[in-house]
């Protein structure tokens, strides 16, 4: 399935500040925490953010579940009636970033849209992380609680920087070439050759100095007169862009006015593949509210207790987590018991309670 790419991003970013700016946010709303998709409800539209690389301006809405996710109650916690004062896009990537002006100073909500490694991030006036919802850690950065936030690195240039010498020494197809130096998507590199009247078979090698000069203009038109569309086949999109694609001039075109219209047409109605299942995945996560009063019998007091006492320990919680999924025992124990606590492992299942 298609998803957001950076020019989309961009045209977005645009899109989504001019016409929220200013507004306030109601309420958050997620969807279940496995599946990533939250709801941003402001005081007269609503942001749809699926992170597995969706986001728009939205009308439909599946229906919340009754109790928020711990991410979402921070959010509401801290963001609840705050000024939205920006959106804008981070790096040329696909990040956006929702700034707000709160009576405890500015914070910002980081939306990563990189599918599988997508990620929300909530940031203090200093850029400092509060809360990631998926504490992650890579080579070049760390997402979690108290870390500076920093972009993904990139070498790459933004389309609009790149001139004929770069193009020296180079060798292989033009679209490959062109995405190891540019941090613009294969799916628009494609449409910046057949703008520029280019093969996409051609060798970068033997582009003559003329067809670099309009290649490079080509790339300029991308960030020129938008063009909202869903390209459809049988009454159903198969693919989305923000700008007209040349490349697709034979395909049924379904034009719209904004880019959250055409992002939702798609992202509503496209046909998805359901995923290869994969077997040996192993999930950790606490037992719910539900669960526990199936299992326990548990009074409805002591579910409200339970639910309130993992949302002021999140840390502590996050950890313990960790070392499940680590399948360390030991350390886990140790852990749980400095804080009073007894946990173990149950069927793939973090079971935590008070010791006695």
């Amino acid at each position: 399935m298609q998803q957001l790419a950076n020019l989309d991003c961009f045209y977005l970013a645009q899109e989504m500040h001019a016409r929220l700016a200013g507004s306030f946010l109601e309420n958050v709303y997620d969807y279940g925490e496995e599946r990533g998709v939250f709801r941003l409800r402001f005081s007269k539209e609503s942001v749809l953010i699926d992170l597995k690389g969706f986001a728009f301006i939205a009308e439909k809405f599946p229906e919340a579940p009754k109790r928020p996710s711990s991410f979402a109650m921070l959010l509401r916690k801290h963001l609840s009636s705050a000024k939205l004062a920006t959106v804008k896009q981070a790096g040329f990537d696909r990040i956006i970033e929702f700034t707000f002006s709160t009576k405890n100073g500015s914070k910002t909500l980081i939306v990563e849209l990189f599918g599988k490694q997508g990620n929300l991030l909530f940031l203090d006036e200093n850029r400092k992380i509060i809360m990631p919802f998926k504490r992650e850690e890579y080579a070049a950065r760390k997402l979690a609680r108290a870390e500076t936030y920093s972009l993904p690195p990139s070498e790459k240039k933004h389309p609009l920087e790149l001139v004929e010498s770069d193009f020296d020494g180079g060798k292989g197809k033009i679209v490959s070439f062109l995405s190891n130096q540019t941090s613009l998507a294969p799916f628009y590199l494609e449409e910046a050759c057949m703008r520029a009247s280019i093969g996409l078979e051609e060798k970068i090698e033997n582009l003559s100095p003329k067809q670099k000069e309009a290649l490079i203009g080509s790339l300029k038109t991308l960030f020129e007169n938008p063009s909202p569309t869903a390209y459809m086949k049988d009454g159903k999109p198969i693919a989305f862009s923000s700008v007209e694609m040349d490349k697709l001039d034979k395909t049924e075109a379904k034009r719209f006015q904004t880019h959250s219209e055409a992002f939702a047409e798609y992202y509503e109605n496209a046909e998805e593949k359901a995923p290869a299942g994969r077997e040996g995945k192993v999930e950790f996560q606490l037992k719910s509210q539900e669960q526990a009063l199936a299992q326990f019998d548990a009074k409805e007091a002591e579910a409200q207790a339970a639910g309130k006492w993992v949302f002021e320990n999140t840390e502590l919680v996050e950890e313990l987590l960790a070392l499940a999924k680590q399948k360390n025992s030991g350390a886990l124990s140790k852990l749980a018991g400095k804080h009073g606590l007894n946990a173990r492992i149950e069927k793939q299942v973090l079971e935590v309670e008070k010791a006695c």
